[in-house]
């Protein structure tokens, strides 16, 4: 055959099927239109795997349609090729495959040996054009013998020069099967068929991969070198006139290919997703008496963060200045916004400071004796060029800011500097002495590493106070006198209060003198402070009121416990508040200090005499993320919104008779089921199963996810996936875990139902509730908000009676196992949905269900992907030389940009997964670390709350987990010579220890009075073979 230059990109699928001895037709494939018609050709996904092995046997291969009708249009008569040849395409993530069955009664090459130009020989041609209106196009060709070419052409000029098209960087596979001999004229042969696929990141250069529903333009040409040498082209596509030599490189002329995505519903059987007749909104606990008002319309600020109202001057209107951010985490600016509140119109907004070298600015305080002393004070952090051990900085800087002058800060003067990168405190307020208040965090990003919490010679996790009227010599502040360690030389002078993680807010009463700190805490409990003076709050020995680090040196003094102490399943990054002034506009919670919660949203308020609270009470719950709290010019209390479109809110009391969402306190009123008994799910909800199942005392389990859906468009909400820990889910996203009990352990199969709990997302919050099914199995009942007991009764294989204890868990210990650590969800995460999932039609890979069903987008994105992928391919290469490599073969400038939306960006076998723990065809290693991961490591993982310093994630190396050869932290058990495990010796290893008791030190400590006899021996082996 002669060349005629068919060019291939993308992955394409020629497919060549036989039958009666020659080729094999099938019935269910449907006939190509015409080639003149406009209707696109169509790729469709390959729903099942495909074996390159020249054969095309797969089942899958029937969904293809089929490609035919082969001709040479350029001719008057229009001349065509056999009837009989014929190719089909089909995709998925990864590849194009592409099958060709090509008729040929005479196999030929021009020459004995390969000659690196196989359209000499009889071949197939493929092109593939992504971009209608960018040039670049790929030519893949398949000779009979087996010899492949593949180029990338990024002009229509390229085909004509070769030094302009690039011919390296694919790894097409393609395999051909002979139906006779090749070079063999005293014979008839019938044929040959090519089957191959084409990656994905072959074609990268023009975008890679396309999008379910894109056109690309394509075509397949037919190389046919004929009795005595004579070579002929057919075209799939209709070329009406040959224009250039190369003619089958007329990209105008090519056919239309559009990519069709797959149907995951037909695939795996399942309802349309999503549900609109869910009915969980609200909550089922009392309305609060106290609701949100926006108090500035006209006024929204990106992220603020802090604001203060300016104090009064003679003819100065009214003035808030606020801190405020573009993007979370990004650099700071001041501006000033006249006070107004209830104004509708948009508010005109003067910037008077950008944070210095793109710093955080998280507070400020006025002068006392502004406008006379016209100084703000700021407290934010950023880079220092001289740091000892960190890279960053927190700074009190005093600014000027005159109430008539120029509306900007000026005359910058440092105040008090100290190293800190992560938990940066900086949070500041102005005493009724007239004295500065400043907090300062452990430095570190996690657990004080650094150990400065109980250090009391540095300015470090600590409360300092200082006087700016009084400077001492040489420095800018002084130091008041009665400061409680002023003369004791092991404490910074400035110490008011130590033994603080991260401080964030502080306000003094004027009224009572009460002195507040608000604190983040770490890994299970969030505190704030009514501050004692000299006090040592016990950071980082303890976490509030709770054992933290016991190994680590106390300071000085006593520890004191917390004011206010709030497990994670309330609080999760607690912001300080203020104290309500008698007389104000809010009376009812006068001299109360009010603070809340910026992960949560939730508000509460305490009321302290001093000596002990008078009431302690939540007022709220909002859907906030609340930075910071202030009163304004008025009076008012302020609530800061730290969103994107953030707004300034007040408190104000919900009108007398107005109604909230009742909460269904009858499973069967949720719009969850179709009917209870018998446990049918509504048609929208989507099963999901777990590759590695938490321990529940040997229940069954089922699990459905029900998403909300948008009611303009229709469609279900989606789940973003994470790196690390549960997806990320929409508000209104509910999923559904029923339990099972077995009755006769006889007959497994009979089971009665006994619990459904529900996670719901409302208001950017999770919150767990529990329905108890009646003893008939027909009917649930919302569990109220302390949880219960239930004593069920089974009988063993000999049919005596047994009792077993079921606990259904309090809203708080739901929210403990679904901790902020692991991202709130456990099951939906990546890890534990990779697995194969049962469907109504059959089994199916979960994470490529959930993403064609439209419910969950991938991490990252297709062409970030395919690069790091190109740099797999080149290693081994100099670091330039593969960058050059990565360039040269990733999306070129004038071609068609990255696509592959819709389809996740690599195949689930490239992301991480847990094994079944129970079944032995896995390694013994994977099988006992998913069982860790799965019934430990939501408290057992960086900042989960588990307090023993190891981490039993599923991806920490062994090394790493802080188990093998230990000392336990806390009990040891008698057991002789402990470790958490002891390699060889599972008598001396704490940890199966735990895992097998029930009761005081049993692990996990929630949710199991039975131990997991399975679970046990699991562990047992595989302590006993590890080397000692």
């Amino acid at each position: 055959m002669r060349q005629s230059g068919l060019f291939l990109s993308g992955l394409l699928l020629l497919t060549g099927i036989m039958v009666s001895g020659l080729f094999f037709v099938d019935l269910l494939a449907q006939a190509v239109p015409p080639a003149s018609a406009p209707a696109p050709f169509v790729c469709r996904w390959a729903s099942a795997p495909i074996s390159i092995d020249g054969e095309g046997k797969e089942a899958v291969w029937a969904q293809a349609q089929m490609l035919q009708g082969f001709s040479q249009p350029w001719l008057p008569e229009g001349k065509k090729a056999s009837s009989a040849s014929r190719c089909r395409l089909l995709w998925d993530e990864e590849h194009l495959y592409f099958l060709a069955e090509v008729t040929d009664t005479e196999l030929q090459t021009s020459s004995p040996q390969p000659s690196g130009a196989p359209w000499r020989d009889d071949a197939i041609e493929l092109f593939l054009k992504p971009g209608k209106a960018q040039p670049g196009y790929f030519q893949v060709v398949v000779s009979a013998r087996g010899e492949v070419f593949h180029a990338f052409f990024p002009t229509a000029e390229a085909r004509d020069q070769p030094a302009l098209a690039r011919q390296d960087g694919f790894a097409i596979e393609a395999k051909v099967r002979l139906m006779g001999t090749l070079d063999n004229p005293s014979d008839r042969d019938q044929g040959y068929v090519v089957e191959g696929r084409i990656p994905w990141i072959d074609l990268l250069r023009a975008g890679g991969r396309p999008a379910p529903g894109e056109d690309w333009q394509f075509n397949i040409g037919l190389l046919d070198l004929g009795p005595q040498g004579k070579a002929e082209t057919f075209s799939l596509a209709a070329i009406g006139a040959r224009k250039i030599d190369k003619f089958m490189h007329q990209t105008e002329d090519f056919a239309t290919l559009r990519f069709q995505g797959p149907d995951m519903a037909t695939l795996t059987g399942l309802a349309k997703p999503g549900l609109s007749t869910v009915v969980l909104s609200g909550t089922p606990e009392p309305p609060s008496p106290w609701r949100l008002k926006r108090l500035y319309p006209g006024y929204t600020p990106a992220y603020p963060i802090m604001a203060r109202a300016v104090p009064p001057a003679p003819g100065i209107t009214p003035r808030l200045m606020v801190i405020h951010q573009e993007a979370p985490y990004g650099p700071t600016v001041v501006s000033v916004v006249d006070d107004q509140p209830g104004q509708t119109e948009k508010a005109v907004v003067r910037q008077v400071l950008k944070t210095p070298r793109d710093g955080t600015a998280y507070d400020l305080a006025f002068h006392p004796g502004y406008p006379d002393k016209p100084y703000v004070y700021i407290g934010w952090n950023g880079p220092v060029d001289n740091g000892k051990r960190k890279s960053k900085a927190s700074r009190v800087t005093r600014y000027t800011f005159r109430p008539g002058g120029s509306p900007t800060l000026a005359e910058a003067t440092t105040i008090l500097e100290w190293e800190s990168d992560g938990h940066n405190g900086a949070a500041l307020c102005f005493a009724p002495d007239g004295l500065l208040l400043v907090t300062s965090g452990d430095g570190t990003a996690d657990s004080d590493n650094d150990e400065m919490g109980q250090r009391t010679d540095t300015l470090q996790a600590k409360l300092l106070r200082v006087d700016v009227d009084k400077p001492a010599a040489g420095k800018p502040y002084g130091i008041p006198v009665d400061n409680p360690f002023v003369k004791d030389s092991r404490y910074a002078p400035e110490t008011y209060a130590y033994g603080l993680r991260n401080p964030w807010r502080v306000c003094a009463d004027r009224a009572s003198g009460q002195i507040w700190v608000g604190n983040n805490g770490q890994d299970m409990y969030e505190q704030a402070y009514l501050i004692s003076k000299g006090a040592n709050y016990g950071w980082s020995v303890v976490e509030g009121s709770h054992a933290f680090r016991q190994n680590r040196q106390p300071g000085p003094t006593p520890i004191s416990k917390p004011t206010i102490d709030h497990h994670h399943a309330q609080f999760r990054s607690l912001t300080g508040g203020e104290v309500v002034p008698p007389g104000g506009c809010l009376p009812d919670l006068a001299g109360a200090y009010v603070y809340g919660d910026y992960s949560t949203g939730r508000i509460w308020a305490m009321r302290h005499d001093t000596r002990a609270p008078e009431w302690h009470r939540e007022l709220v719950d909002t859907p906030l993320q609340i930075s910071g709290f202030f009163f304004n010019s008025a009076g008012d209390l302020v609530i800061l919104d730290h969103n994107a479109k953030g707004g300034l809110y007040t408190l104000e009391k919900r009108p007398a008779g107005e109604k909230t969402p009742p909460f269904p306190t009858d499973l069967a009123a949720t719009g969850l089921f179709t009917a209870v008994a018998g446990h049918r799910v509504a048609p929208g909800l989507v099963p999901y199963q777990v590759a590695a199942p938490f321990w529940s005392d040997g229940m069954h389990k089922v699990r459905y996810l029900a998403m909300p859906l948008d009611p303009v468009t229709g469609q279900a909400g989606k789940a973003v996936m994470t790196g690390k820990g549960g997806w990320n889910f929409p508000d209104g996203t509910v999923i559904v875990k029923s339990f099972a009990a077995t009755l006769e352990e006889t007959r497994p199969e009979q089971r009665l139902w006994i619990e459904t709990r529900l996670l719901i997302r409302q208001q950017n919050e999770w919150a767990g509730y529990s329905y108890r099914w009646d003893e008939a199995g027909r009917s649930a009942t919302l569990v109220g908000g302390a949880g219960e007991d239930r004593t069920l009764i089974t009988r063993g294989p000999g049919g005596e009676e047994k009792s077993q204890l079921w606990h259904y868990p309090s809203r708080a210990e739901c929210m403990v196992c679904h901790s902020r650590a692991a991202n709130f969800v456990l099951g939906l995460c990546t890890l534990q949905a990779n697995t194969v999932a049962d469907y109504p039609a059959g089994k199916r890979g979960q994470l490529e269900a959930l993403q064609g069903l439209g419910l969950l987008v991938p991490d990252g994105d297709w062409t970030t992907t395919a690069r790091e992928r190109l740099r797999v391919r080149g290693k081994g290469l100099q670091e330039a030389a593969l960058e050059a490599f990565v360039t040269a073969l990733s999306p070129q400038p004038g071609q068609r940009a990255g696509q592959g939306g819709g389809l996740p960006p690599k195949p689930a076998s490239s992301y991480p997964a847990l094994v079944d723990p129970h079944d032995n065809q896995h390694n013994l290693d994977l099988r006992a670390r998913s069982w860790l991961h799965s019934n430990c490591s939501a408290c057992h993982q960086d900042a989960g709350g588990g307090n023993s310093r190891i981490n039993l994630e599923f991806g920490t190396p062994l090394a790493q987990t802080g188990l093998v050869g230990e000392k336990p932290v806390h009990a040891s058990f008698d057991l002789p010579e402990a470790r958490l495990i002891a390699p060889g010796v599972p008598g001396r290893s704490v940890l199966l220890h735990r895992i097998t008791i029930r009761g005081a030190g049993q692990m996990p400590p929630l949710a199991s009075h039975r131990a997991d006899e399975r679970g046990v021996r699991l562990i047992h082996e595989w302590i006993s073979r590890m080397n000692p």
